[in-house]
């Protein structure tokens, strides 16, 4: 009954509602690049810029507008009691495994947290083993901070892992400890939209590697960053 309950609001805002005509329009901005002789447009790139201050503008109007059309649903505090209700079952899941140094790492699903953890276990048939490496949870008490992906180092001692797209982080994977970090950032200062190709380790694991290439361009070299302890 309670998810007939439910359904029935999801389907039913719609026509209860006209709202207003549609969100905030983005401009388009065009720009050009050609692969292989082939041109192509790409008329929303500058929305690519998060700190920008016409993306600031152009994000803040269209939360607005989602917000005052959002407010008005009939049943929303039903609708959203459930929800959240659904979000702290205590179902646990693991995912993105990999194995380094004897050691099992994952990526943990632990609601009502709002990231998943960087877990190490014992053997994939023992959960209960599980020790927090990392939790996203603690670095950002906001839940805005999600791994992006990881990479433990061969010895299973240290673990890199990218966070928001653009910042790499190092952690000793016993210890638990922050080793460092690098951001990848643009000649003026802003969080680059360069692409983190991946990771290599030293010895000891504390050598970190990044593409340090514009998006899609070719005939570039990786650019290699040292993390000291």
């Amino acid at each position: 009954m309670r998810a007939k309950a439910v359904t029935a609001l999801l389907f039913g805002a719609g026509a209860v509602l006209a709202g207003p005509a549609g969100p905030p329009a983005a401009p388009r901005v065009p720009v050009t690049d050609e692969y292989h002789g082939v041109k192509v447009v790409d008329d929303y790139r500058w929305l690519e810029n998060g700190n920008d201050p016409k993306v600031k503008e152009w994000s803040a109007a269209q939360n607005a507008w989602a917000r005052a059309y959002l407010d008005r649903l009939p049943g929303r505090d039903i609708l959203r009691a459930e929800v959240t209700r659904l979000r702290k079952v205590a179902l646990h899941r693991y995912g993105d495994l990999r194995f380094a140094g004897g050691t099992l790492f994952a990526l943990k699903v632990e609601p009502p947290k709002q990231q998943a953890l960087l877990v190490a276990l014992a053997s994939e048939d023992d959960p209960a083993s599980a020790r927090v490496v990392v939790d996203p949870n603690l670095l950002d008490p906001t839940g805005g901070t999600s791994i992006d992906w990881y990479v433990p180092s061969p010895d299973g001692s240290r673990v890199g892992f990218l966070v928001n797209g653009y910042q790499f982080r190092l952690f000793d994977a016993r210890s638990g400890n922050n080793l460092g970090a690098v951001t990848l950032i643009e000649p003026d200062g802003t969080p680059s939209s360069r692409i983190a190709r991946g990771v290599t380790f030293s010895n000891t694991g504390a050598a970190v590697t990044f593409d340090d290439c514009p998006r899609f361009s070719s005939g570039c070299k990786p650019a290699f960053v040292a993390i000291k302890k």
